[in-house]
């Protein structure tokens, strides 16, 4: 019995381990804006390029779509770039159930020509 709960602890520590672990190397890549390494990327989003990553626990976004800005009294054709991440429970894109998706308030997305 004790054996048995040393390896169901174990194995509890070694997932929630191996999760931080991959989230973070995730997330630094993210930070130096390039595509995460330890998520697939499973969900294209036909906004202009955007695809949601998912990995063991999380969710990576990344956005790229169209739009056009005003600069100077002179409308600009561009792409807004920019990545978002959220945990198991918070997943912002679900397949087949949320549809259409917008970045949220706080994320930092650059204008791209």
């Amino acid at each position: 019995m004790r054996n048995k709960k040393i390896l169901i602890v174990s194995i509890i520590l070694s997932v929630i381990i191996i999760h931080l672990l991959v989230y973070y190397m995730d997330y630094s890549y993210i930070k130096k804006d390039k595509n995460p390494v330890c998520s697939i990327p499973l969900t294209f989003i036909k906004d202009g390029g955007s695809v949601v990553y998912y990995g063991f626990g999380y969710q990576v976004i990344y956005w790229y779509f169209a739009v056009e800005l005003e600069n100077d009294n002179k409308k600009v054709n561009g792409y807004m770039t920019g990545y978002e991440i959220h945990h198991l429970f918070f997943l912002k894109y679900i397949p087949f159930i949320k549809n259409n998706i917008t970045p949220d308030k706080n994320v930092k997305l650059k204008f791209v020509l």
